[in-house]
């Protein structure tokens, strides 16, 4: 008898130990079955990472080290705002995929501003992705890299070795249209290097155009024959970035918040005026620059979006692989906190329309996204373009209420939330550690819903006096004030408004 006690003792044992090891996997979580999707993903994930040359989190990831032989590949980007480094990390996700692996792709990723790590004489492809800012100008971190190549002269070095594509990012509505990818091109064939792929300019955010290129060079690269070597460039050993940016941003204290206007009737605009200390920054800035705003969502909208999502707000997704610092702790937050912090509410990337077609459930929904798409996504596409001028990324999910597919899918499919910009109305000459800035708040309805600008209600509605709001110097050099104090001026605002000409009298 006793006998049998211990043996079933034992077995009981045993099976609550493998239980413990394969089943059980800590207290029971909250959330539905989309949360168990992520979750399970999650875990995929790590496993994967197991074996893969990258680390877990977005940093390493893009910032690859490659201890096995292979075909290296150079991504080269120049970005003011964030879009073409957006471009660029797509570039490389499609350098990634097991077509490129098998042939040993492995695509590095390189800010302009980083471009003396570069032995380009190491290098045999360069895919450029580059902005255009101003009045024609490379982005700040790009403008050292860019005179270092245009100023390169037919006694320099050769680079008839490498093989290049440039895509130019730009705003047709300006004169100096795609300027600095059109210079980068030309000077690329002046020191003889390959064209890959021909030079495209790619109007704002046209993502057909964008897809396309990056397909076109995907396959070129893989066309060509490469050497299989040793990767030279380690991209660990890049410095973190001194000062404060947009990625980087300087937590400042609201000193002084006031409104500017009487606001007698609905219609009237509703103009408010915040002052921050930048004590402590070492930021220095000059009547003309601009004060960046690093925001986060209006709560409600949140909510909003949490519903159309099917989702609470508790899931964990993973970090978003652009997010300012501090950023979160670990590899995964709140659905919710990163809806708030981190993702474009506003605006509908196209490919968003591509998926939900792909996973709806409801006829009438499928041929609503199937007649969307049915010119493709470029902006010639009006019916598209009429569909999306007025619709914010819940509208959408509302309108394809039956999509079966993760959440964080969609997230993919998201823009980063962009920090906001606002002339400085306030001069260095008056008080060096005090930055003002004049917002014009903006509320307005959709489809008899209330909504709100993210950056203008942030400030009027969501912080107040004593509160901290991430900031950096946005430098603006072609707007200032003539040197000698003695010439007059006409100050004219289309599009700036009266803030920076305050600054501006205040200077002299």
């Amino acid at each position: 008898m006793i006998y049998e006690v211990l043996v079933l003792g034992l077995t009981l044992f045993l099976l609550y130990s493998i239980y413990l090891i394969f089943w059980d996997k800590g207290p029971p979580r909250q959330g539905g079955p989309i949360e168990d999707f992520i979750i399970a993903a999650d875990h995929d994930d790590d496993d994967e990472t197991i074996t893969s040359n990258h680390n877990s989190d977005t940093k390493s990831k893009y910032n690859s080290i490659y201890e096995e032989n292979g075909r290296q590949v150079l991504i080269l980007y120049g970005t003011e705002y964030g879009f073409s480094e957006e471009v660029a990390r797509k570039l490389y996700d499609a350098l990634n995929t097991d077509d490129c692996l098998e042939y040993s792709i492995q695509p590095r990723l390189v800010n302009a501003k980083d471009y003396k790590v570069i032995d380009f004489e190491q290098e045999r492809v360069v895919l450029n992705v580059f902005s255009t800012t101003g009045d024609g100008d490379p982005p700040s971190d790009a403008k050292e890299f860019m005179n270092f190549i245009s100023t390169t002269n037919g006694t320099g070095p050769s680079l008839k070795h490498i093989q290049y594509s440039v895509l130019a990012l730009g705003d047709s509505n300006y004169p100096h249209y795609c300027e600095t990818g059109r210079t980068l091109d030309e000077t690329y064939k002046r020191l003889y290097a390959m064209e890959l792929y021909p030079r495209v300019d790619v109007d704002q955010e046209d993502w057909e155009q964008i897809d396309q290129w990056i397909d076109y060079v995907v396959k070129g690269v893989l066309g060509i024959n490469l050497p299989i070597q040793m990767d030279y460039l380690d991209l660990s050993q890049l410095t973190e970035e001194s000062g404060f940016s947009r990625t980087k941003p300087f937590f400042a204290t609201i000193t002084d918040k006031h409104l500017l206007t009487a606001k007698d009737v609905e219609d009237d605009k509703e103009t408010v005026h915040v002052e921050v200390d930048i004590t402590g920054s070492d930021m220095e800035f000059t009547a003309g620059d601009a004060l960046g705003i690093v925001p986060c969502n209006n709560p409600p909208e949140v909510d909003q979006l949490l519903l159309a999502l099917h989702s609470t707000g508790n899931e964990h997704v993973p970090v978003p692989p652009v997010c300012y610092e501090p950023k979160p702790i670990g590899t995964t937050l709140p659905l919710k906190e990163a809806l708030l912090h981190y993702y474009d509410l506003k605006v509908v990337k196209l490919d968003l329309i591509k998926l939900l077609l792909l996973s709806v459930t409801d006829t009438s929904e499928k041929q609503l996204a199937q007649q969307l798409l049915k010119h493709g996504v470029s902006k010639s596409n009006s019916v598209l373009a009429d569909y999306l001028s007025n619709r914010e990324v819940v509208d959408v999910l509302k309108s394809f209420s039956s999509f079966k597919c993760p959440v964080e899918e969609i997230l993919k499919l998201l823009k980063p939330l962009q920090p906001r910009y606002y002339s400085i109305a306030s001069s260095p000459g008056k008080n060096d550690k005090s930055v003002s800035i004049c917002v014009a708040v903006v509320r307005y309805s959709l489809y008899n819903t209330p909504r709100t600008g993210v950056c203008t209600t942030f400030l009027q509605d969501r912080v107040t006096l004593g509160d901290t709001v991430p900031v950096f110097m946005s430098c603006n050099p072609h707007f200032r004030l003539p040197l000698n104090g003695d010439i007059p001026i006409i100050m004219i605002g289309p599009g700036t408004g009266l803030a920076p000409f305050r600054a501006f009298l205040q200077e002299r």
